[in-house]
């Protein structure tokens, strides 16, 4: 997404309150539609991307391949961060 886009997203019942609904608002087995825009965008800090790199030994396989993926193209290598996601 760029800074001012705007997405639906709609999330069935299943997903959002279910069969319990959250009455009086939201009726029982009800989907759910969000309009989301980005407002602005910001880098992580120092402090958080130290956490981060904390994170990395607490996880395993699918979240790690998941991790890389992301961390390579967030450094713009877009070839690199296509990888296949074997489950």
């Amino acid at each position: 997404m760029t800074v001012g886009e705007k997405i639906v997203l709609t999330s069935p019942p299943e997903y959002a309150y279910g069969s319990n609904g959250c009455p009086p608002i939201v009726v029982a087995d009800t989907a759910m539609r969000f309009e989301i825009q980005l407002l602005r965008f910001q880098r992580p800090t120092e402090a958080e991307k130290q956490k981060d790199k904390k994170e990395v030994d607490k996880r395993t396989g699918q979240d790690v391949i998941s991790h890389m993926g992301n961390d390579l193209y967030a450094s713009n290598s877009f070839k690199g961060s296509m990888i296949d996601i074997k489950v």
